[in-house]
C-alpha cells in the first residue's frame, strides 16, 4: 500500500479511491514526457561549463578577479587558484564569455 492511500484508507469515498488508483497506476511515460517539455529543441544533452561557471563564480566576483589580473594587482597564478580555472579555460572563460 503506498503512502497516498494509507492516509486516506479510512475514507469510503468513490473518488477518492478513483483517483489513489488513477495516481498509483500512472503510466510511466507521463513523468518522462514532462521533464522534455522544458528542454529547448536544439540543446545537447549535459550542461555549458561556462555559464555554469559564471554562476559559480559570480559576476561581481569574476569582475574583480578579472580587473586585478589586468592591472597586476593579482598574479595569474592566484587568480586560477581562486576560480578553480585553469591556463586556456581561464583565458578563455574571460574573454570570450564574460
Amino acid at each position: 500500500m503506498s503512502s497516498i492511500s494509507g492516509k486516506l484508507a479510512g475514507r469510503n469515498d468513490n473518488l477518492v479511491q478513483f483517483l489513489i488508483l488513477k495516481w498509483e497506476n500512472r503510466p510511466r511515460w507521463i513523468l518522462g514526457r514532462s521533464r522534455d517539455i522544458f528542454k529547448k529543441e536544439n540543446q545537447k544533452p549535459g550542461g555549458d561549463f561556462y555559464a555554469t561557471t559564471k554562476k559559480r563564480l559570480s559576476i561581481v566576483f569574476a569582475t574583480h578577479i578579472n580587473n586585478a589580473v589586468k592591472s597586476g594587482k593579482l598574479l595569474y597564478r592566484d587568480a586560477c587558484k581562486l576560480t578553480s580555472l585553469k591556463g586556456d579555460t581561464f583565458q578563455k572563460f574571460f574573454t570570450e564569455h564574460f
